[in-house]
């Protein structure tokens, strides 16, 4: 959650519990409070603005003080209460307890953002001027009230999403998003409503990162703007590195029993999440050389990169390695060792060599899904 800038409700921590009935129960106790917090601000809103369109709003200091005051204590109720909720999802292991707690996030982020945009739209309302010149009054007539589409809302993004399945979220947030007119409501509003598309454990790990003036799309005009999108983007990627998901772009393959169709769907779902739109000839090269390679061991050091390579690269690390064992085979008393091997294998008979054998299919297999999970 983007701090509100007071030093009141900076630090906010919660009672030291012990046992999941005491903590549950202090979270029912903290989500009243928020309500309590929420039917306040409803109230005071109401009292500043009536027609919550700036009409006979009743703007002074003593208003707008108390509407800030109201803000600060709603986000404090409702930080509280997500703590608390983050305790019960990390120490309760319930199955029915943990659905009953994403259930209680999907009911709860809702009435907090709404009430966290009414009290900042009141605001703003109150302090709009009660007359306009005649070609500014033109102009306000214009803009467009924001009307959020729950029907548009997308999926809540998990914090173990795919790329995939992050991908598809963005085409829907961003539909969400245009249809509502977000984009022309203030920033603090834009992003209640980008955390309540996500879940409670993603949003607490963008939250030290994510600025009060921060936007939820970055300006197009600014190469390398910041925004809440990119921060998103970032996370998702840091457990599905983008060469993996290129890789597996360029290592699909039509199953028997799959009709072309299918495998066209599948190879297009894969291109959406390798960002192929910045792909030059050198890219092209690099994982036609990567995914056609069987030497597992440059494929380890490839994927040790935090970068993706080029193809010089790859060339360079894939030379150096082969000249690597070369030099090892060449030392003195390698063909003993490997004769030495060679024994203890014959020993061994066939037990440790089905050992082996089962081994390396279980790697086998959690390659294939390393390259599945990319989907």
């Amino acid at each position: 959650m983007a701090t509100m800038g007071n030093s009141s409700s900076a630090d906010i921590s919660i009672p030291e519990l012990v046992g999941i009935p005491s903590l549950r129960k202090s979270l029912g106790q903290f989500q009243g409070s928020l309500h309590r917090q929420i039917d306040v601000i409803i109230q005071d809103c109401h009292l500043a603005d009536p027609h919550k369109d700036g009409t006979n709003s009743r703007c002074n200091q003593q208003m707008i003080d108390i509407l800030n005051v109201g803000l600060v204590n709603l986000e404090i109720a409702f930080k509280k209460w997500n703590l608390r909720l983050e305790q019960l999802l990390e120490e309760d292991s319930n199955a029915d307890n943990l659905t009953e707690y994403r259930e209680k996030w999907k009911k709860v982020s809702p009435d907090y953002s709404e009430a966290k945009a009414l009290i900042i739209n009141t605001i703003c309302n109150i302090k709009k001027p009660t007359s306009f010149p005649q070609n500014e009054q033109e102009t306000a007539t214009k803009i467009q009230p924001i009307k959020p589409i729950s029907e548009l809302k997308p999926f809540q993004l998990e914090k173990m999403s795919s790329p995939g399945r992050f991908h598809e979220w963005k085409r829907r947030f961003e539909s969400f998003f245009i249809a509502s007119n977000l984009q022309k409501a203030p920033i603090v509003t834009q992003q209640a409503y980008f955390r309540q598309c996500i879940s409670s454990q993603l949003a607490n790990l963008l939250d030290s990162h994510i600025s009060q003036d921060l936007s939820v799309y970055p300006d197009p005009n600014i190469v390398g703007d910041d925004s809440c999108i990119g921060l998103l983007q970032k996370e998702i990627e840091k457990r599905h590195p983008l060469t993996l998901r290129r890789l597996a772009l360029f290592s699909t393959k039509q199953n028997v029993n799959m009709s072309f169709t299918d495998y066209v769907a599948m190879v297009k779902k894969k291109s959406e999440t390798a960002d192929i739109s910045n792909f030059n000839s050198d890219n092209i090269l690099s994982y036609i050389l990567l995914s056609g390679c069987s030497d597992q061991g440059i494929l380890e050091e490839v994927l040790k990169l935090s970068k993706n390579p080029d193809f010089e690269q790859l060339v360079k690390i894939g030379t150096n390695l082969e000249v690597s064992r070369s030099i090892l085979q060449a030392l003195p008393g390698a063909h003993q060792n490997r004769a030495n091997l060679n024994s203890s294998y014959k020993l061994t008979g066939k037990k440790n060599y089905y050992a082996r054998s089962n081994t390396a299919q279980k790697h086998d297999m959690t390659q294939d899904q390393t390259w599945r999970v990319c989907a």
